[in-house]
């Protein structure tokens, strides 16, 4: 259901089934979930990384940055990636993936190892 939403129209049947692999160990899905339940939530967040993620969440990024985002992602909505293109530094490059949602990289996979590679040949 998940899959449906975030990336609309995608046969993610194959994917499915190794994502559903690597996820029957119990300690990658604990890996798994606990990146979004410290992202999203109050989850586990290692006090030695405090101050790293204070600064990562407050200071504009001096290093290039390309921010990809899906047209048709259905769990972030495509606004932010439009809104983060006009708020972002010049360091970074926004690039809005044409027919994909959240799982861009395996909708788009020609379309987004372009960007990826133009991007670093440009900033290499």
């Amino acid at each position: 259901m998940l899959w449906a939403q975030w990336s609309p129209g995608f046969d993610a049947t194959n994917d499915l089934v190794n994502a559903k692999a690597c996820l029957t160990d119990p300690a990658n899905l604990q890996a798994a979930l606990g990146y979004y339940r410290a992202t999203l939530g109050a989850g586990y967040k290692d006090p030695e990384l405090h101050e790293a993620q204070i600064l990562a969440q407050s200071e504009t990024p001096t290093q290039p940055v390309l921010y990809l985002h899906g047209r048709n992602d259905g769990c972030i909505g495509v606004d932010v990636a439009t809104h983060a293109a006009t708020v972002a530094p010049a360091t970074a490059r926004v690039e809005i993936v044409e027919n994909a949602g959240h799982f861009m990289q395996l909708e788009q996979p020609t379309a987004v190892n372009k960007l990826i590679i133009d991007w670093i040949t440009k900033n290499a």
